[in-house]
């Protein structure tokens, strides 16, 4: 059996969570091998999504794929959305959702800051509230990509609390952010610069793309997938929308929001240009 080159995972959102998945996925997966995958958004209760392996069939967990043998792997990873206003530190949570930020009613902090940001900010936080939970709270400057984004579900302002989607622990530094077509696709190119300067054409690709990624964001379908056949040349492209995306980030698999997660498949061989500087 050779050694893993790729990991691809399907997940229940219900039954494994913001963290449990990941978790176990940092336990089983070798530090290194890419991950790509996301959460299932078929289903809107518990018990409703359909996992199947082999004859395997389950209404929980997760199931996925491993790669192995004459392919290399290599993640391409795209952000969807822009920090707004300070970092702020969670100074009271429970499993719910976060009820104070730096010792005030958060729902309040995030009011203050609807106040302050510009008309099209204000919107588009008001009508989709994120918030960005920080990679590396040790960071001196935190910036693109240094966040998990989560959408928050219920603003209680009787109560101050917002409701979150996943536990978000006191101590951890969050920030307000904003869905953000430019960014998606700026990150999305950015990824892809680094993918051509490997010059062997891609054998497939395999794309898990946030759901909020689609018409909502761009204006129109199939921005994702486009791009990736236009920079890439056109190869071969599977893939699923997704209610969250999974993917190797900072180190660790983690699951975030409004992103996109692939991997790009070659076979095991010289680059072309690698080829020439031994000539």
């Amino acid at each position: 059996m050779s050694p893993p080159r790729g990991v691809m995972v399907f997940g229940d959102p219900f039954s494994t969570g913001s963290n449990a998945l990941p978790s176990r996925l940092a336990d089983a997966v070798l530090p290194g091998v890419p991950i790509c995958g996301g959460l299932l958004s078929g289903a809107s209760q518990a018990g409703a999504n359909v996992l199947v392996a082999d004859e395997h069939v389950s209404n929980s967990g997760a199931v996925g794929l491993v790669l192995e043998g004459e392919v290399e792997v290599e993640s391409v990873i795209s952000h969807g959305a822009r920090g707004v206003g300070p970092t702020f530190v969670v100074t009271k949570a429970d499993s719910t959702g976060i009820s104070e930020l730096a010792g005030r009613p958060a729902a309040t902090v995030l009011d203050d800051l609807l106040a302050e940001l510009s008309a099209r900010d204000r919107t588009t936080l008001g009508r989709t509230p994120l918030i960005g939970i920080a990679i590396d709270a040790t960071k001196s400057q935190q910036g693109r990509g240094d966040f998990l984004v989560r959408p928050i579900a219920v603003i209680d302002r009787s109560s101050g609390t917002l409701l979150t989607t996943g536990r978000i622990p006191r101590g951890s530094t969050i920030q307000f952010h904003v869905r953000d077509a430019a960014i998606a696709a700026d990150d999305l190119d950015m990824s892809l610069d680094l993918a051509i300067l490997d010059d062997r054409p891609p054998a497939g690709i395999l794309l898990a793309g946030s759901a909020g990624r689609g018409a909502s964001l761009f204006g129109a379908s199939g921005h994702d997938a486009g791009r990736i056949h236009e920079r890439l040349g056109g190869p071969p492209l599977i893939g699923f929308e997704a209610a969250a995306e999974i993917a190797s980030i900072g180190g660790r698999p983690r699951v975030a929001g409004l992103g996109l997660s692939a991997m790009l498949l070659r076979g095991r061989g010289p680059q072309g240009n690698h080829a020439a500087d031994d000539r």
